[in-house]
């Protein structure tokens, strides 16, 4: 294993920024080893294996919790690589359709032998024994991870678009995205407007995201802004 991981380094070209695989590395590990961690397996009154999120019996935990986010971490390094990507791809001649193809096929192949592999694991085990309520839990404690897919796929979808958008306002669109978060959470919590946050799990990755954009492009150099952003 060491002496793959050995081969796949040594034809890493020396302009690519392994910081950021590192840091890429650091945070998909800790997403999918935190989503299991704070769940427990335990039984219910009426005997029947069930699961909850500690986080609500720890209270303690909640501000930890924010010091150590992780997801806009991994949307982060996911803006960097993806503007990396996209720009190799462009040099290269490669269409869009092309690109989405190569971004998309990286998330969706793993993810749907995962998919796969749960499906026929659950009847497998039912057939072999396992309890209704063993098998229920035990597919979504495989399924927690994958919430996120769902909008770092969104985000992927939407460089070929963001990406030459960031490349000519800049900071402009990072802005107006915050700013749009910091409305319909206003209308919300103001205004009693139902449900119009929910745009806001694509919003605020985007944000994320973009600062990627800017990190790669070398607009985060500047001390003031880095830690503005912090």
């Amino acid at each position: 294993m060491l002496r793959g991981i050995r081969e796949v380094a040594e034809r890493t070209p020396p302009q690519r920024e392994r910081y950021v695989d590192l840091l890429r590395a650091v945070a998909i590990t800790a997403v999918v080893l935190g989503h299991w961690l704070v769940v427990n397996v335990t039984y219910d009154g009426a005997g029947d294996l069930d699961g909850y999120s500690v986080l609500g019996e720890l209270t303690w935990s909640h501000p930890v919790t924010w010091v150590f986010q992780v997801m806009p971490l991994f949307f982060l390094v996911g803006g960097y690589a993806n503007g990396a990507s996209w720009d190799s791809h462009r040099r290269r001649g490669v269409d869009t359709a092309g690109w989405l193809l190569t971004r998309g096929n990286r998330l969706l192949i793993p993810t749907t032998v995962l998919i796969v592999l749960a499906a026929v694991a659950a009847p497998v085990a039912r057939l072999a024994g396992a309890a209704e309520d063993v098998t229920e839990t035990a597919v979504w404690l495989v399924a927690i991870p994958l919430w996120f897919l769902t909008a770092y796929l969104a985000v992927v979808m939407l460089t070929p678009i963001l990406h030459p958008l960031h490349r000519r306002a800049g900071w402009t669109v990072i802005v107006v995205l915050v700013g749009v978060v910091a409305l319909t959470d206003a209308a919300e919590q103001l205004l009693g407007v139902p449900h119009i946050t929910l745009v806001n799990y694509l919003l605020v990755w985007l944000a994320v995201h973009q600062v990627g954009f800017a990190w790669r492009d070398g607009m985060l150099d500047d001390r003031r802004v880095a830690a503005g952003l912090a």
